[in-house]
């Protein structure tokens, strides 16, 4: 009685079981990990930095600054470049002649790696002069300036009660 039906279900069986496979392996190599530091830097700026200043780095006029040619970058020391980063930035800033007047938050919240290879990845993109970033820089500075790596760190809001 189910000796016809039961290897035609059997093969489609497989058959629909090898497709999953097919599409499982597919899923998990478009999701390959970074070649290199800078290509890992291009990543982790794509997913916490470019909302504000922009996948190709020229930032928002009037609102938040370029790092693509930045002035910025070229006359301060990389150490304050990853403070900024490091405990954000708030208040007046002039970039390139242009004043900016905003918030850029903190970002202590990322591993002190994935900051190394955002500045590494800035400073090498949009005619900056490239330099590399390793994470003991990053440690250090984040040391000195007791900063923590806690997600929920900061102040609270004014006139919310413990």
């Amino acid at each position: 009685m189910f000796k016809q039906p039961l290897p035609r279900l059997l093969v489609l069986s497989i058959g629909l079981g090898m497709i999953g496979a097919v599409v499982a392996a597919s899923e998990i190599t478009n999701e390959r990990p970074p070649k290199d530091k800078l290509e890992a830097g291009q990543a982790a700026f794509l997913a916490n930095c470019a909302a504000c200043h922009q996948p190709d780095g020229k930032g928002l006029p009037g609102a938040f600054p370029p790092l693509a040619g930045s002035d910025f970058l070229t006359t301060n020391t990389p150490a304050t470049v990853i403070s900024s980063v490091l405990k954000g930035i708030s208040g007046k800033l002039k970039v390139n002649g242009v004043e900016y007047d905003g918030v850029m938050p903190t970002m202590s919240h990322l591993a002190d790696e994935d900051i190394a290879n955002i500045v590494s990845f800035v400073y090498s993109s949009w005619g900056n002069s490239p330099k590399t970033i390793d994470a003991d820089l990053v440690k250090s500075e984040r040391t000195r300036l007791a900063v923590s790596t806690d997600k929920a760190q900061g102040e609270r809001h004014p006139g919310t009660k413990e």
